[in-house]
């Protein structure tokens, strides 16, 4: 804006790759520093705790040549935007679609959600779902990254909080799910899980579990459904018509509104178990 000479030599002598990096990082706890410290004999305030998966995935497209990153387990690539869009609808999107059930549950860690026999069934049925809106990536087998993100999740070394995968729902909703559900309906499918995990994100809002156990909901962006939940929190229309979250979803697909709310439903009606399970003979039948 400031220069055209300027803009004209930024464009042909400076690159900005995208790069893509999965890997599962919980928050430090305590127990942590204490296990550090006790094993490696390591006083470390600020340790970063992670699994042994990683995933770099980095644009091939340098002004001045590169560092040989391939070298050490990165992958080059033209166009990063496909990698992303895979693993923010199977992995990000998995951990929604356990998360606000598991919370409910009463379940503190993913790993004991992935491993609870209904929730690993439903994340299993989450990604079968998803899977058709995805393309076969050079260096990615789907299935096989499927089973991945099912055993990461499965990993009890990795104490990841159930609290930090609830955190910012209505963001996660926006970007992990509700781009799943356009293209599906939009090639006229009819997704069974997708709207369950709207319905249990919705139903976790009410802010308490199946025991009573008072909820810490933690989203900077609640705001938007505060008519939602000024009306109890048992409209879905009055959630999923909220564009800045949904854009048209609840006016070009009714379908979905009315799918939404039988969950809701059934979810403050029945619980969360029989809910899942209900669900689950559902997606076996069809």
């Amino acid at each position: 804006m400031r220069s055209a000479e300027l803009r004209r030599w930024m464009e042909a002598n400076i690159t900005f790759p995208n790069s893509m990096v999965d890997r599962i990082t919980p928050r430090t706890t305590e127990d942590h520093r204490a296990g550090i410290a006790s094993r490696y004999g390591v006083i470390d305030r600020s340790p970063v705790v992670s699994e042994s998966f990683r995933q770099w995935v980095l644009e091939d497209e340098f002004a001045a040549g590169r560092p040989a990153w391939e070298m050490v387990g990165a992958q080059m690539t033209a166009d990063v935007a496909p990698y992303e869009k895979t693993k923010m609808r199977l992995l990000n999107g998995g951990h929604s679609a356990i998360g606000y059930a598991a919370d409910l549950l009463g379940l503190s860690t993913i790993a004991e959600a992935a491993t609870d026999t209904d929730l690993h069934a439903l994340l299993v049925k989450f990604m079968a779902e998803v899977r058709p809106t995805l393309t076969d990536l050079p260096g990615i087998d789907l299935d096989d990254y499927a089973a991945t993100i099912v055993k990461r999740f499965s990993n009890t070394a990795i104490r990841d909080q159930v609290g930090r995968i609830c955190s910012d729902g209505c963001a996660k909703m926006a970007k992990f799910i509700v781009p799943t559900l356009v293209d599906l309906l939009e090639r006229r499918e009819s997704p069974c899980v997708l709207p369950f995990v709207l319905a249990s994100w919705l139903h976790y809002l009410r802010g308490s579990d199946e025991n009573g156990r008072t909820l810490s909901i933690s989203d900077q962006s609640l705001g938007y459904l505060q008519p939602f939940m000024d009306a109890g929190a048992s409209e879905a229309v009055l959630a999923l018509a909220v564009r800045p979250l949904f854009g048209e979803l609840a006016f070009t697909h009714p379908q979905l509104v009315s799918a939404v709310q039988t969950y809701l439903y059934e979810l403050r009606t029945n619980g969360v178990r029989t809910t899942i399970n209900h669900l689950l003979a559902k997606v076996l039948s069809q």
